[in-house]
């Protein structure tokens, strides 16, 4: 439990930097924030074996590897543009009451 909770915030800080890439991910179900994103984004599956791993691939089509790899690069110019950043701070300046 204690590495889980280290990779779950680790793995985070390299997520953007595989949507950057355009490459979709892996990620095992016991990171629950990065999997909320994979499944929110549509950039990657959730396993939760490592024996699943190679199940998901082999029946992975080549068009919906490249749905993932599309979608992981439209996420990873969002993350380069600011976009997430951004948000984030007008959001908190809208709750300070500033504008």
């Amino acid at each position: 439990p204690r590495y889980d909770e280290y990779h779950n915030f680790g793995s985070t800080s390299k997520f953007p930097a595989y949507m950057a890439a355009g490459v979709p991910v892996l990620v095992t179900n016991r990171y629950a924030y990065i999997c909320e994103l994979v499944s929110k984004y549509g950039v990657g599956f959730q396993f939760k074996t490592h024996g699943e791993v190679a199940e998901i691939a082999s029946r992975m089509t080549n068009a919906e590897y490249q749905t993932l790899r599309r979608n992981a690069l439209e996420l990873g110019k969002k993350v380069r543009d600011g976009y997430f950043f951004k948000t984030a701070v007008a959001r908190a300046m809208e709750r300070l009451g500033a504008k």
